[in-house]
């Protein structure tokens, strides 16, 4: 997702004391995350282009990612961000969805990426998105067991999912299936506790803006990414979510 990549952009600028130089996102995602509004863009400078090709230029463009299969082989290529970086672009964030909370009912959000990691599945790329069913069953499992307070559950996805086989436990939820990505977005990142598994950078954005409860479910090879202070493993789940 290009909001990953102009983070990663970011914080890579910044530890190697570059200029970030920001290509400004689409308006709407402008507005979520501000990021124009705190760094020059490729707009304000005159033949910005130039600066590109200055050899040791003390500029530096947005990260561009692919799911080519040699940049996920390499880990490195996913860096830990610093817990000041992360508080200062949250302080950026303007949400524009009013979310209304109660003290008494925990917000969960589950998030199962499918959409083209379906066709993807001959790929590295699509495996390591592609979020199955298993995991659904293990969230529900999960909130059935340790959350004691009454919740709302809001499934999103960017497919329509067949939860037949799912044991929801008549717990209260919501399909969300391919609804705006702005307003999927800006739930993930205000829910109580977020749910999350497999490299996908659009829960991995949201879960860089909650700071709330996230339960991530990663690739041992790629545990250390989207890891936050407030990120916890299933293996944690029972703990954690018996103290909310």
């Amino acid at each position: 997702m290009q909001i990953y990549g102009c983070l990663h952009s970011i914080h890579w600028c910044q530890i190697n004391h570059v200029n970030y130089i920001h290509k400004p996102l689409t308006q709407e995602w402008e507005n979520l995350f501000n990021f124009k509004e705190n760094f020059r863009s490729d707009t304000e400078l005159p033949n910005f282009f130039d600066f590109l090709h200055i050899k040791n230029s003390n500029y530096f463009y947005n990260l561009k990612y692919t799911s080519n299969e040699h940049q996920l082989e390499d880990t490195s290529n996913f860096i830990s961000f610093g817990k000041n970086f992360r508080h200062k672009m949250i302080e950026y964030y303007r949400p524009n969805i009013e979310v209304s909370k109660s003290n008494h009912i925990i917000h969960v959000c589950i998030h199962i990426r499918r959409g083209d990691t379906l066709e993807k599945q001959h790929l590295q790329g699509g495996i390591l998105r592609f979020v199955p069913d298993s995991f659904i069953s293990r969230c529900f499992d999960a909130i059935n067991l340790y959350i004691k307070q009454p919740c709302v559950i809001h499934l999103h996805s960017d497919s329509d999912l067949d939860l037949a086989a799912i044991n929801t436990y008549n717990l209260n939820f919501k399909t969300m299936f391919k609804i705006d990505p702005l307003i999927a977005m800006q739930d993930m990142i205000s829910c109580d506790v977020l749910f999350r598994s497999g490299v996908s950078a659009f829960s991995g954005v949201a879960a860089f803006y909650n700071t709330n409860t996230i339960i991530s479910d990663m690739p041992s090879n790629f545990s250390h990414l989207y890891k936050f202070d407030n990120t916890y493993t299933f293996n944690e789940a029972p703990k954690i979510l018996q103290t909310l």
